[in-house]
Order: C-alpha cells, then sequence, then structure tokens
C-alpha cells in the first residue's frame, strides 16, 4: 500500500512504496533482492545500464562521457528502483546521476581545502582515514620529495 507523504511543496507518493523489486527487477525474487550481495555485484555503473534501467535524456548522457574520466559512477539497483523515470528533478536521480556542472573548477575552489598536503608525512599514500594509508603504484613527484 502506498503511503503519501505530505511536504510543503504538496503530497508526495513514493516510487516504489513496497521497497520490493520493480520496474527491470520485477522478476527477480525478494530474497535475491534484498541480499546486499547481489546489490552491490549488480550495481549500475556504465551509461548503458543506466539507459537500460531508468532511461537518460541527452545531457544525462553527454554527462556520463564527459564525466567518465574524472569520477566513477555505481548505483545499486534498490538506490536506482526509487528514481523516477522521467521526472529531470526527482532528488534521487540529482544525486545519483553525474552532471557536467560537477568538472567546472572555480577560482575559490582549493586544490587541497583540508590543508594536508602540507603535513603529508607518506606521499606515496592515499589517506583514508585518520590512521589509516594505502600504499598506491605512483611513485612521489620531484617536488613532493623536495618538499620532505
Amino acid at each position: 500500500m502506498s503511503k503519501t507523504l505530505i511536504t510543503s511543496s504538496g503530497p508526495l507518493t513514493p516510487v516504489n512504496p513496497s521497497s520490493g523489486p520493480s520496474g527491470s527487477w520485477a522478476y527477480l525474487p525478494e530474497s535475491q533482492w534484498d541480499d546486499w550481495r547481489w546489490q552491490q555485484s549488480h550495481r549500475l555503473r556504465r551509461v548503458e545500464h543506466f539507459e537500460k534501467h531508468i532511461g537518460l535524456r541527452p545531457e544525462e548522457f553527454a554527462a556520463f562521457q564527459a564525466c567518465d574520466d574524472a569520477f566513477h559512477v555505481a548505483v545499486t539497483p534498490y538506490y536506482a528502483s526509487l528514481i523516477e523515470e522521467g521526472n529531470p528533478n526527482c532528488p534521487i536521480r540529482l544525486q545519483a546521476l553525474p552532471r557536467q556542472e560537477e568538472l567546472l573548477r572555480y577560482d575559490f575552489e582549493l586544490d587541497d581545502p583540508l590543508g594536508e598536503d602540507a603535513v603529508n608525512v607518506a606521499p606515496a599514500g592515499v589517506r583514508i582515514s585518520r590512521c589509516t594509508r594505502l600504499p598506491v603504484r605512483r611513485a612521489p613527484s620531484p617536488a613532493q620529495l623536495n618538499s620532505m
């Protein structure tokens, strides 16, 4: 049963109120749909997958192509099932799909907004938390070596 929510902009009815498999995934048994491993292994990653399951507008397709080298997109089928097909202003769609505006750099943006480069003790590592670093396969640049 669909529960209607009242918001400041009017009534809002969830796209997938049952949270069960819907749309392109309606054939799946609920046990598989509820399995997080299945969700992770079947993430939508390529533009073709998004076109097949939720449909893309021409500007969204162009954004996927433009953003492909900068960052990767991966959306679970459950999250994709919440996207309203054909609604370009669907909040979940706006969060999940890349936009070309994300590639724009402005003068006020900083390369290192947290100021960590100045105190980087392991330039050949990637910080994933305050206490953990992972090695990477690239050597530090000469500038980084000279600043050590």
